[in-house]
């Protein structure tokens, strides 16, 4: 899901980007290894620019959970790249259209494009984990969450900013990191991109560029969990310009009475539709993006096959 759309909308040549898959030492013998390393080579763009690192942490820093491992390891990017900028994605990140500069970029800052609102519209389950998760941040960095940046791909952070995010919780418990999230963090449910946010907000504010997507207009904070920034005027008006989002999280979007494959294709399809050039070049997209345009019956959209996607794929 990831590395298709990556691979068909990312500018990886023009953009210079380096592509690292994190996977589990436990895990390096596994038949899947092949198959992803196979699929880098596969894609001319990809060859030179992806590798697979694999890490090694002691289950006792993550509470023996993969979920909060992959969290964990996040906080410590630094030791895995040099690079001035590091971008994090989910394995079911999907981009669903083509990529530019300014979508992460601005100013030569990195864009924060987060999301503010009534925390309760969720499911029972989802909505006590994310209690937690604000509670965790407010209770450990001693700040309320500004926004819940865990709402779009990729969060791009200065990797320095990552140490430093290190440094401030070491001077604040006395102690080494991963002694902080082994005594203190691990046993409850946290977030990284949450942790990360409110220290950036405060501390390196004027080195990004911050968005808000207020998801509830006209909430007064009734009922806002604790941590929960609930002070209005921490926000400036240009924080409320619309930012388009550039990805999705797949599984959360894929409807349970639409297949996952013909939902997949057809964002596809859409994004390559609505992204340039214009006109298309090529009669096959000409032909599809004709009919996405004047078709209304949805379930009767005609789809491009991957070979096609393959083919045709024009932004590397």
């Amino acid at each position: 899901m990831f590395l298709y759309t990556y691979a068909h909308f990312w500018p990886i040549e023009k953009s210079n980007t380096k592509l690292m898959v994190m996977l589990d030492e436990e895990e390096r013998q596994n038949s899947y290894i092949s198959t992803i390393e196979a699929a880098f080579q596969s894609h001319e763009a990809l060859k030179n620019r992806s590798r697979i690192a694999f890490n090694k942490v002691p289950p006792v820093y993550y509470d023996n959970s993969g979920w909060k491992r992959q969290q964990y390891l996040m906080m410590y990017a630094d030791n895995f790249t040099s690079a001035e900028f590091v971008g994090f994605v989910d394995t079911d990140c999907m981009f669903i259209t083509y990529v530019h500069s300014n979508d992460i970029f601005e100013k030569g800052k990195p864009v924060i494009n987060g999301k503010s609102g009534d925390p309760h519209k969720r499911g029972e389950k989802e909505e006590q984990i994310w209690k937690e998760i604000i509670r965790t941040t407010f209770e450990f960095t001693g700040m309320k969450e500004p926004m819940k940046c865990m709402s779009y791909f990729p969060v791009v952070i200065r990797t320095k900013h990552i140490a430093a995010f290190r440094k401030f919780m070491e001077d604040k418990y006395k102690m080494p990191f991963y002694d902080i999230m082994r005594e203190h963090i691990s046993k409850k449910w946290f977030g990284q991109f949450d942790m990360f946010c409110v220290y950036l907000f405060n501390y390196h504010h004027d080195e990004y560029v911050w968005y808000v997507h207020n998801v509830s207009p006209g909430w007064g904070y009734e009922g806002a969990f604790e941590g929960m920034n609930t002070n209005h005027s921490i926000y400036t008006p240009e924080m409320f310009y619309p930012k388009p989002r550039i990805a999705i999280h797949g599984r959360y979007h894929s409807p349970e009475i639409y297949p996952a494959t013909e939902f997949f294709y057809d964002l596809l399809k859409i994004g390559t539709c609505i992204s340039p050039p214009f006109p298309k070049s090529n009669p096959v997209l000409q032909k599809e993006c004709f009919l996405y345009q004047t078709e209304n019956d949805y379930q009767t959209k005609l789809f491009i096959d991957m070979y096609q996607f393959e083919k045709f794929g024009f932004y590397k």
